[in-house]
């Protein structure tokens, strides 16, 4: 939209800010992508006017080549936003071959003169995936239910068909006067990489970025970055080895790495090597992650006697001393200097029980490890924080509640108030604030998943739908279409595409939690898939048409993966304090009972639904196997 002074635009329960680049409805914010949030404004901005096809192309997919599919799906999902029918127009009225015009009646309201928002986004291939927050990392893949009668392969492999990019992005502040403070209306983001394959980070001055390279399958490089030049140096590279790590010192003059060398352990450890190249120093043996304070001290993470144990050290390693150890009931996801550099501050995940975590932030002070809480606990995960210059209020990256992807929220510890940062179907991390305190620094992964099919011979594929940010299965509907699980505006949902692609239905309402693995009942007329909108993560089943939500068990501990065979008995993967990870069946009149006496990691139920199949680790030969339960 132009920078009109207009602030707000008000139409029926809605409210469009548009510095804050958010919507919200009755005051609470509705979730929406980037992409149509700018055709919503455009929409809005010329209320009451005929927009045609390629005016509205022109606006919001400027210097991008799409078709005009893309705008029909964005006037879809705004009408799903805006709770209206096609019919309706209440909002949206569509001219039949024309376009579409903003019908509602708009409020405008003026706000004082601020830096208006501009975006861009940089997109790097990494090679990279967390692990999820319980103990059972493990992606399990059920029966996916029946096939057509037609022979067609549905190709889903990370690599292949689904690639994760991930980005720098500076954010420059415009606060005038000596005491710089954050302001979410005045963020301006700039790309810092364009080659798609640099995860790192800046130099205090903001004026390098250093870069952690892949140059082949087996070697790993670190590079340097002037950004006012764009011109590269290599400093180093190591053969058979992983860089996991990185830092500057806080004069520029140096860069600190964490190094795994597969080929030759004993050099396996936290290294310093000058900007200007030569070689490198090995400072420390093993170490898990580095940061660097200020003053120049450096503080790393190892593996102690009791746990994982923080360690604080000079800029060459001397004078080692622990600050804090952490027991194996918590993880530090991220860890940095305060602005003063006295205290530690981390981002910490403490294991209540077996089945359940909260995530919090706390200071340690270098000298005794005096912990002090600045984060009150919850249920959703914070990967990284970082003070402002003035302790006023801490940048924070935290998972979304329904979906896997990590959005930047800032947090006032004062008044305990948190507010949204940025709002797009990104994922970020590593959020580090430079010494101006006018430049947030976070490393953005974006992603975009493909499904792509082929002919009855497993040849000639084609694109059969893209987009969406993440892809977690595909499967075959009887009726022909293809169901698979999205995160989309921020949810994970269910939706079916037909083999043409012209007909993509949202299945569920992305209320269900995350990794919702859905796959189809055994009678081919419902998608089954773990929900926890009433609570715990149980399973639920709805009908291919979208219709018929139920709710299908009741268990007492969060259920993993499960499915529904033809006769309506329900089998899911499970996790007990007593049994640990177990498999149970559940016939639609009766009590579940244990099907396995081993700890499952992948299973599947056979064709025919006599056999399950599941993927254990065997104590005693110490190695993995199949093994084979009759129903």
């Amino acid at each position: 939209m132009e920078s009109s002074g207009v602030r707000f635009y008000r139409f029926g329960e809605f409210e469009l800010d548009v510095r804050r680049r958010v919507l919200s409805k009755n005051g609470e914010l509705v979730d929406i992508s980037a992409k149509n949030f700018d055709l919503l404004s455009t929409l809005i901005e010329n209320e009451g006017k005929l927009l045609s096809h390629d005016q509205l192309l022109d606006a919001v997919w400027a210097g991008t080549f799409v078709e005009q599919s893309s705008l029909k799906k964005g006037i879809s999902a705004l009408r799903h936003i805006l709770d209206e029918s096609p019919d309706e127009g209440r909002f949206i009225k569509t001219i039949p071959r024309q376009g579409y015009s903003f019908v509602a009646d708009v409020t405008r309201v003026e706000a004082p003169e601020v830096s208006a928002i501009r975006r861009s986004q940089t997109e790097i291939i990494v090679e990279e995936s967390e692990e999820i927050i319980f103990d059972d990392p493990t992606d399990v893949r059920p029966a996916l239910g029946p096939a057509p009668s037609k022979r067609r392969w549905v190709i889903y492999a990370a690599g292949i068909a689904v690639l994760t990019v991930t980005a720098f992005g500076i954010f420059r502040l415009s606060a005038g006067g000596n005491t710089p403070r954050f302001s979410i209306e005045r963020v301006r983001q700039e790309k810092l990489t364009n080659d798609g394959n640099c995860p790192g980070t800046i130099s205090q001055d903001g004026n390098f970025v250093v870069c952690i390279v892949r140059t082949g399958t087996t070697v790993v490089a670190v590079e340097i970055k002037q950004l006012a030049t764009g011109s590269r140096r290599r400093l180093i590279d190591h053969s058979d080895a992983h860089i996991y790590a990185i830092a500057f010192s806080p004069d520029g003059n140096f860069v600190y790495y964490v190094l795994d060398d597969i080929a030759d352990s004993s050099r396996s450890g936290l290294h310093k090597i000058s900007v200007f190249g030569g070689d490198d120093r090995q400072i420390s043996g093993r170490v898990g992650s580095v940061t660097v304070g200020r003053d120049g001290r450096v503080a790393y993470t190892r593996s102690g006697t009791n746990g994982v144990e923080v360690v604080v050290a000079g800029p060459n390693g001397e004078d080692p001393a622990v600050v804090t150890t952490f027991t194996s009931e918590f993880r530090l996801w991220d860890f940095n200097f305060t602005p003063d550099g006295s205290s530690l501050l981390c981002s910490i995940r403490k294991q209540i029980s077996d089945l359940k975590n909260v995530f919090y932030v706390s200071e340690f002070t270098i000298t005794g490890g005096v912990e002090k809480q600045i984060v009150p606990e919850r249920e959703t995960l914070i990967v990284s924080a970082v003070w402002l210059p003035d302790r006023s209020s801490l940048m924070m990256a935290i998972r979304e509640p329904n979906a896997d992807i990590k959005q930047i929220w800032q947090y006032t510890p004062s008044s305990g108030q948190y507010v949204r940062v940025t709002n797009d179907n990104n994922s970020y991390k590593n959020v580090s604030i430079l010494p101006d305190g006018r430049s947030l620094v976070a490393m953005q992964e974006s992603a975009k998943a493909s499904i792509w099919i082929s002919d009855d011979e497993g040849l000639n594929f084609h694109e059969l739908e893209s987009g969406p940010q993440h892809v977690e299965r595909v499967f075959w509907l009887p009726d022909g279409r293809i169901g698979y699980s999205a995160t989309e505006n921020s949810s994970e949902l269910v939706r079916a595409v037909s083999l043409d692609g012209r007909s993509n239905t949202r299945l569920t309402e992305g209320t269900d939690g995350l990794w919702i693995q859905p796959s189809m009942s055994g009678d081919g007329k419902a998608v089954v898939f773990n929900s926890s909108r009433a609570g715990l993560i149980q399973l639920w089943r709805v009908g291919i048409d979208g219709k018929d939500l139920t709710q299908l068990t009741s268990a007492p501990t969060p259920i993993f993966n499960g499915i529904q065979l033809s006769d309506g008995t329900v089998i899911y993967k499970t996790q007990t304090p007593e049994a640990g990870w177990i498999l149970l069946k559940r016939s639609p009149d009766g009590e579940p009972t244990k099907i396995n006496a081993d700890s499952p990691d992948l299973w599947a139920v056979s064709p025919d639904e006599t056999q399950i199949a599941y993927y254990v680790n065997d104590a005693d030969l110490k190695k993995r196997r199949i093994s084979i339960y009759s129903m």
